[in-house]
Order: C-alpha cells, then sequence, then structure tokens
C-alpha cells in the first residue's frame, strides 16, 4: 500500500490555496504578506505531491529548503541580492523539526500498534492453550472415572 505524508498539513501551507509568503516578517511582527511568485506555485505543490510519496516520512528532510525557497516572497525572503533577508534556511530548519516531530509521533504510534498486535496475539495463544488444557482436563477425568468404574467392578467380581 503506498503511503501518502500529507505534508501540506504537517508543515502548514497549500500553495493551491494560500499565495502568500511563508516567510516572517519581524519589522511588522507577523507572517509576510508578500505575494509568492506565480510560477512558483505549482513548482511548490508538485514538490509537495512528490514529497507525500516520500517512502519514509524522513526522507521528505531533503527537499525543504527547495520547498522554502519557493514559498517564500522574491521580493524580501528569498531575495538573492538580499542575502541578509534570506528566510529559507530558518523556515526549512522549522519545517524539518515540524516533520522529525511528526515522524517520531509516526514511529511511536506504529511501535505501539505492535506493542497491542503482541498481545493480542498473545491473548488468542494462550486461550487455545486454555482450552485444550480444558479438553486434556476433561479426557483424563473421564479416563479416571473408566479405570475407577473398572476397578470397582474388578473388585465386585472378585468377592
Amino acid at each position: 500500500m503506498p503511503t501518502y505524508w500529507n505534508l501540506r498539513q504537517i508543515l502548514d501551507v497549500n500553495p493551491e490555496q494560500e499565495r502568500n509568503c511563508v516567510g516572517f516578517a519581524p519589522s511588522k511582527g507577523r507572517r509576510c504578506r508578500n505575494i509568492i511568485n506565480r510560477f512558483d506555485l505549482p513548482a511548490a505543490s508538485q514538490l509537495l505531491d512528490q514529497m507525500d510519496r516520500s517512502k519514509q516520512l524522513i526522507d521528505a528532510i531533503d527537499d525543504l529548503k527547495e520547498l522554502a525557497a519557493l514559498l517564500l516572497c522574491k521580493g524580501v525572503h528569498n531575495n538573492l541580492s538580499r542575502p541578509e533577508y534570506s528566510q529559507v534556511k530558518k523556515v526549512s530548519n522549522k519545517w524539518k523539526v515540524l516533520v522529525k516531530e511528526e515522524d517520531q509521533r509516526l514511529k511511536e504510534h506504529e511501535q505501539r500498534e505492535a506493542e497491542r498486535r503482541r498481545r493480542r496475539k498473545l491473548r488468542e495463544e494462550l486461550a487455545k492453550i486454555k482450552s485444550n488444557a480444558t479438553e486434556v482436563k476433561a479426557g483424563l477425568e473421564e479416563e479416571q472415572l473408566d479405570i475407577v468404574s473398572h476397578s470397582m467392578i474388578a473388585r465386585h467380581q472378585i468377592h
């Protein structure tokens, strides 16, 4: 079964619906409201789709820097002529933390599920053993009754 990670949700980005820069405007104390280059939006969507199909969620980290560059405004937060304002590294590092946290959460969930399955299997095996033991006990009790009754018949015949 193919895996779909939904990085749009993990990173809280959606280039199909949101056209604003993902950078932070420190002078305004809020997220940047500049518009992303219209040619970068489809590229970002395509990259997110590709990342969503990564075999392992952690593999998506390799593309976060490129994604940040696509989703930051060229005027300020990804302006090659003004690298001091660039937030590509900052945003991609923030996203790395989010991806790693989600990856860890998923691994812990998988471990809990594996432990639940292991316990369920052990309970099922224990129930089978208990059932078999009950059958063996019933068989032994029946044999014991047969032996006792044969013994009584034999004693009765001797006297």
